[in-house]
């Protein structure tokens, strides 16, 4: 009967002490990034292709070597203003102006490694997101002032891969620095098919 009693209060021992080897600490970041994204060669002379934006995140981090966190990003609406076009219809002038945006929500997968300076680790993180772009166009006959215009959206799933390094202030607080590359998995008629970042960004551990 002892033997019984003993296997389950060794198992309750045993989750505990993992329970606590864990140490599961919830956490949210913010940081900036400088987004630079690639596509098709035919309509990406047309738009600004590099934009700035902010993250939010929020995660736990399951133990010293690994976290999982949601992530939410947004970007700047940017434009561009292309001249030295001609109407076929009438030869005059025109201009094309266009404007891009993003937002972005995912989750991310971090491992860790710490260094052999103190308070700096390593990491290497691999996630998924939904990216919405989403473009405008404006073709101007620059003698007349007419304009037509066109929106459209891209809705797609994006495979994010990234490496980086993280410092920690203290109990509480971290920096970091991430390089990230997206692979967006765009339809055939879609403008943008990868994405490159770097991020600056702020962690609080509760």
């Amino acid at each position: 009967m002892k033997k019984l009693f003993f296997i389950p209060a060794a198992l309750i021992a045993f989750l505990t002490t993992n329970a606590s080897a864990a140490e599961v600490k919830p956490f949210a970041g913010l940081s900036i990034n400088y987004s630079e994204f690639d596509g098709d060669d035919a309509d990406m002379d047309l738009v600004e292709d590099r934009l700035s934006s902010f993250t939010v995140n929020a995660g736990v981090q399951i133990n010293r070597y690994f976290s999982v966190e949601a992530f939410y990003q947004k970007s700047t609406n940017e434009d561009k203003t292309n001249t030295g076009y001609q109407l076929i219809a009438t030869g005059n002038p025109a201009s094309v102006k266009t404007k891009v945006k993003f937002d972005a929500f995912g989750l991310d997968f971090k491992g860790y490694l710490p260094t052999s300076v103190n308070s700096l680790d390593v990491f290497g993180s691999i996630g998924v997101g939904k990216y919405k772009f989403k473009e405008s166009l404006i073709i101007s006959d620059l003698v007349t002032s007419d304009a037509l215009g066109d929106k459209y959206d891209e809705d797609n799933l994006g495979f994010r891969f990234g490496v980086g390094a993280q410092y920690r202030i203290n109990n509480h607080w971290s920096l970091n620095l991430t390089g990230r590359y997206v692979k967006i998995d765009n339809g055939s008629e879609d403008v943008v098919e990868d994405l490159g970042e770097l991020s600056l960004g702020v962690k609080y551990s509760f």
